[in-house]
């Protein structure tokens, strides 16, 4: 089955939940129990296996008669575990750490101690009475009492408990200190949702629900059928998980498929057919009916999966936990992970006596089988089913190290015996064990992170059994789009099997063992093994697909000469350089031409050369038939041509091949697969020469106002080094490319350099012409002006750097950097398609660094400071800037908060960046939900409460801005005015605005408070605030003035204030004005000033009134929200 609409992403869709059952995780106290001070400090430890949130057995106050699961007051903490007070440093360390926290909600039932229980039983007429399930008894004819059905419980014995003080029974599914609530009552309905609003407004992040198919109960609550005649009680299920509207829950088949008919503790040996049919069963059900998965084999509840589904003994253990895990790993759904599985733990050992069950469950069993079987009979049976079932198993302490107790406790005795294989199976023994379960574990969550289309929102498809053999279990997983595809195959048994590859030959392995799989008829699998392949690229990215046929098999001697090509300094070509070619003047053809040379241009050849020859019927067809290899051998000249028969590929050889029909190929260095010519490009070693253009005069012009003007905004450079850096760029591709990069953002941006800017002065078209723009030299220096390249020669120049230095393949924070700069210069050129390139370019070379990870700062602080702190800065910029980009050109997301925020090197330098998390607090709420809503202008409507709550969040959140620079304070004032926009206009789009809503940004006038506030900015600040933020704070102001002249064109009588204040179609003037006061050129401003023509009938001449005693020292605007 495909679906016909893409799934929809949720953050807890996309999660990895770690269980953390408190009591065994980490005692740091010494008391032999486990409590939140051990969860805290081992979260580095969860957060490097991958996962995104972790899901807490119940830590509220209880008496413990079922570990917690009998809740006593929901708004405490179990005082064994800790305080509130080590609660909240929970929350706040795992946030901090991008990890969410859910708790378990414990609410069919309470503790027979809660206060709602004590008031229920205290009489028949109490207020809370009906809060639990009360039933008078029944009578037999003797006349003895009964409970009021025959359900079971499932702890053993009757479902009901009677209570002496007021004569009737409460229901009770699970021990009789645990009292069911009665889900019917309102009131009750209410108390609970208040205890969960409490947990939330604390920071929870979510709850799994406990027992949610028990809460809807029959109301007749009638007899259960007869299915177990040596008892007086049957299990109820069909009568107390009847509700319509409970249709989430974890599937339980997935830990019952061992049960025998007659309950769990019957014995029923684990077959593969089965874990086959269930699988297929959710994985296409529920996509189909709209329902979302719970992956997972192991919980609190239930045994280890490696000692039930497979293979504890030592000689298989490894294999087995492996082969567990990349079945997890790779079906759709949200995975959920339990403590110890990510090590291999296994179940109880068989050693173990039935002293050493302390589950209330198990035991209660246990002896209600020895009753009726009689003092000395034979339980052997029964302690075999409950090593492979007992609860006891998922809840053993978690094993840490080799030391005493597994590292657990240090205290004399953990309130639950460790396992005996804790010395060989622990944590800190498989830590950098590359062959150890943890680290696969790790490798697996890497790739359903990276790969999530494929399997966590994949397309499960079983293969046949008759190609796979019954011990086999094989399936296949393909994105939406079906682009991607994988074949996952799990060998069950402890012998080696053979897989049918027919119609997989060619495929890749992606987990287990690195192999190709060939042609044949078959494969081998070893016994518990598991391979994860993926198919050869269908349509693989061309340039790398002909370089890979161009150097398969060359030998060193074509090597040689290839690298000896490379060194050519000067070259006839037949064909003029783009300089030339563009003022339309006789090129030498050298390179540099003597023109270019002369009047210090870059000299470039990226135009594609215009064929000549006959045409039509004399046309000399190419033969097709010749190896594309050989084309590629005469030289790079060919490349183009060669590229003019395959789809896509001009595109992408035009971003690498600066040099077209010169023999000096920087492309092919760039993706070469031979690594003598790698390294031969690595050193730039591959005539590299840098462009007499991109003077040292130049360079340092544009790097003093990069740091007076936008360094405040965008802090990603360090001064000293970058003055460092004019001292040999020239010799060093990788810096060159940054310091290029840099330039052509500092030419693009209006006045910064003295010069109006050329991309809002003169049409777009005119732009790539390569007459250099006069700028006067800042003051104090020489009178001679300094001759500024045109923007588009310096991006060509960086992208012809970039192709000596092999960034792709060894990337490092100047790269990073570098791509960043190319977006910003292309969003200035209005070039969107080019800008996403590069700043998604720029976000992948960041992640490849693993700059998104705060465990690589730790290691980078020690090594490299300054590195690591501009590396972090240059994270946050890409955070703002792609949640900004995303609300402006509808993209998505990829990066998340995952690190923590910037700090300060000097007090300067606080000051920045006091202005820089300020800018990161207002993008942060702008999350992958949000920016999902927003890129769906028709699809469900929101509530109103949480973008009411956004924008009074907006509204205070800027609490000082008394120490930012000028700049810094028009990019977050606007910013802050244009995100109000954003969540208004998405308001609009969904019908939400009232005009009698108390909430002014719920409003259909709300953009005319919006545009006030920007033209009191516009006031206070001087017009190089708001160039320094460039194309950006243009965009913003035309938003805001769209959606004024929207709200006073659909309402042309709304005269707003008195005449003596600013009014609606004042502001809209002095948005236009602000607009174009950066130049004729911004494509926008047409639109804006179209818009604003309607609205303005009569031009205002008079002067605004002085505003600036409206804002006072902190930077806050009286009148704002």
């Amino acid at each position: 089955m495909t679906l016909s609409v893409a799934p929809s992403k949720k953050w807890w869709k996309d999660a990895v939940v770690y269980q953390i059952y408190p009591a065994s995780f980490l005692d740091s106290d010494g008391d032999g129990l486990g409590d939140l001070q051990g969860i805290i400090s081992k979260l580095d430890y969860i957060q490097s296996l991958g996962v995104s949130a972790i899901w807490l057995s119940p830590i509220y106050k209880s008496p413990q008669n079922d570990m917690g699961y009998d809740v006593a007051d929901y708004r405490n903490i179990h005082q064994p575990y800790g305080s509130m007070e080590d609660m909240d440093l929970l929350i706040h360390q795992c946030h901090e750490r991008q990890i969410k926290v859910l708790l378990d909600l414990v609410v069919n039932h309470t503790s027979n101690e809660h206060p709602w229980f004590l008031e229920s039983r205290s009489s028949r007429t109490a207020t809370k009475r009906d809060w639990y399930i009360w039933r008078d008894p029944k009578y037999g004819l003797d006349g003895s009492r009964k409970p009021p059905n025959n359900w079971a419980s499932i702890f053993g014995g009757s479902a009901w408990t009677w209570d002496e003080m007021t004569g009737q029974y409460y229901l009770s599914l699970f021990l009789p200190s645990q009292p069911h609530l009665n889900w019917e009552n309102e009131s009750m309905r209410q108390a609970t949702h208040a205890d969960m609003i409490f947990w939330l407004d604390k920071g929870v992040d979510g709850f799994r629900i406990d027992s949610m198919n028990l809460m809807s109960k029959h109301s007749d609550l009638p007899d259960a059928p007869i299915v177990n005649p040596n008892s007086d009680f049957q299990p109820g299920d069909k009568y107390f998980a009847s509700g319509p509207q409970l249709n989430m829950v974890f599937t339980g088949d997935i830990v019952d498929m061992d049960f025998g008919p007659g309950g769990k503790y019957e014995r029923n040996d684990f077959q593969v057919s089965r874990l086959r049919a269930i699988t297929s069963k959710w994985q296409n059900a529920m996509p189909k009916f709209g329902g979302w998965n719970a992956v997972y084999l192991d919980n609190h509840d239930s045994g280890r999966s490696l000692s039930r589904y497979a293979s504890d003994l030592p000689q298989h253990r490894v294999n087995a936990a492996k082969m567990l895990a990349t079945y997890m790993g790779t079906l759709s759904g949200t995975l959920f992970l339990l403590q110890g599985q990510e090590i291999g733990m296994t179940n109880i050992p068989d050693t173990w006596g039935v002293e050493d069950y302390i589950d209330v469950e198990g035991s209660n069993y246990y002896n209600s089988v020895l009753e009726r079987r009689g003092e000395g009979a034979d339980m052997t049976d029964l302690l075999r089913e409950m090593r492979l079932k007992a609860r006891d198993n998922g809840r053993l302490p978690m094993q840490w190290n080799s030391n005493k107790n597994a590292g657990f406790t240090e205290g004399g005795k953990p309130w639950m015996r460790v396992n005996d294989d804790y010395k060989e199976w622990n944590v800190e023994k498989q830590v950098g064990d590359k062959n150890s379960v943890l680290e696969y574990w790790r490798e697996v969550l890497a790739l359903r992170k990276s790969e999530s289309e494929v399997f966590t929102y994949g397309h499960y498809e079983e293969l046949d059994v008759a190609r796979t053999g019954e011990n086999v279990f094989a399936y296949t997983m393909t994105s939406f789009d079906e682009q991607k595809k994988a074949l996952v195959l799990l060998n069950f048994s402890d012998m080696d099997q053979r897989f049918d590859t027919c119609g997989f030959e060619g495929w890749s392995t992606l987990l287990g063992r690195k192999t190709e799989v060939g042609v044949g008829v078959g494969r081998s699998i070893n016994g518990y093994g598991c391979y994860e392949v993926r198919p050869p690229q269908q349509q693989p990215s061309l340039d790398r697909w002909i370089l890979a046929r161009h150097w398969d098999d060359r030998d060193n001697r074509h090597t040689k000469s290839m690298t000896s090509r490379c060194r050519a300094k000067t070259v006839k070509v037949k064909q003029a350089c783009d300089s030339c070619r563009l003022r339309k003047i006789r090129c030498d053809g050298a390179w540099p031409c003597a023109n270019c040379a002369a009047a210090a241009l870059s000299c470039t050849f990226l135009a594609v050369h215009k064929k000549t020859g006959p045409k039509g019927g004399r046309r000399r067809p190419r033969s097709f038939a010749s190896p594309v290899s050989d084309s590629v051998r005469a030289g790079p000249s060919n490349l183009h041509h060669i590229g003019s028969s395959l789809p896509g590929f001009s595109s992408i050889l035009a971003s690498v091949s600066v040099h077209n029909g010169i023999e000096t190929p920087a492309p092919v260095g760039t993706f070469s697969l031979d690594p003598v010519l790698d390294d031969v490009f690595a050193k730039g070693e591959c005539g590299f020469q840098p462009s007499p253009a991109l003077t040292t005069e130049v360079v340092s012009l544009c790097l003093d106002a990069f740091f007076e003007h936008k360094s405040p905004i965008t802090p990603i450079l360090d001064q000293k080094q970058m003055k460092d850096a004019l001292l040999s760029y020239t010799t060093t591709p990788e810096l060159y490319s940054l310091l290029a990069a840099c330039c052509s953002v500092m030419v693009l941006s209006p006045g910064l350099l003295g010069q109006t800017s050329p991309h809002l002065s003169q049409p777009f078209h005119t732009l790539s012409t390569p007459l250099p723009s006069p700028i006067l030299s800042p003051t104090g220096a020489s009178n001679s002006p300094v001759a500024m390249p045109p923007p588009r020669l310096l991006i060509s120049e960086v992208i012809r750097a970039r192709s000596f230095s092999g960034y792709i393949e060894k990337p490092s924070l100047n790269s990073v950097q570098t791509s960043f700069f190319l977006f910003s210069a292309y969003f200035c050129l209005g070039e969107d398609n080019s800008a996403w390139f590069y700043l998604r370019e720029a976000i992948t070379l960041l992640q490849l660094l693993r700059f998104h990870e705060e465990s690589t700062y730790a290691v980078l602080y020690a090594t490299n400071p300054l590195t690591a702190t501009y590396a972090r800065r240059t994270f946050w910029v890409l955070f703002v800037t792609e949640r900004a980009y995303a609300l402006q050109r509808n993209r998505v997301l990829t990066l998340q908060a995952s690190i923590d925020l910037p700090s300060a090197k000097s007090d300067r330098d606080a000051l920045i960046l006091m202005g820089f998390v300020n800018l990161i607090s207002l993008f942060r709420d702008f999350d992958d939900e949000f920016v999902n809503l927003w890129n769906q202008p028709f699809g469900t409507s929101p509530s109103e409460k949480p973008l009411v709550k956004l924008q009074n969040r907006l509204a205070y959140a800027l609490p000082t801005v008394s120490g930012c620079t000028k700049g810094q304070l028009a990019d977050l004032l606007v910013s802050r005015e244009w995100l109000k926009t954003i969540v208004w206009q998405l308001c609009v789009s969904r019908a939400m605005l009232s005009s009698s809503s108390s909430e002014e940004s719920m409003s259909f006038r709300y953009p005319v408070a919006i545009a006030r506030d920007i033209v009191l900015v516009s006031r206070l600040l001087p017009p190089e605030a708001f160039a320094a933020n460039g194309m950006g704070i243009l965009e913003k102001i035309t938003d805001i003035g769209c959606s004024l002249s929207d709200v006073l064109s659909l309402e042309p009588g709304f005269a707003g204030p008195s005449t003596l204040e600013i009014g609606p179609r004042d502001s809209l003037a002095e948005l236009v004005r602000i607009v174009s006061s950066f130049g004729s050129g911004y494509k926008k401003l047409q639109i804006l000033a179209s818009k604003a023509a309607g609205c303005l009938r009569t031009s205002i001449e008079r002067p605004l009134n002085d505003v600036a005693d409206e804002i006072d020292e902190t930077g806050q605007i009286y009148g704002c929200e």
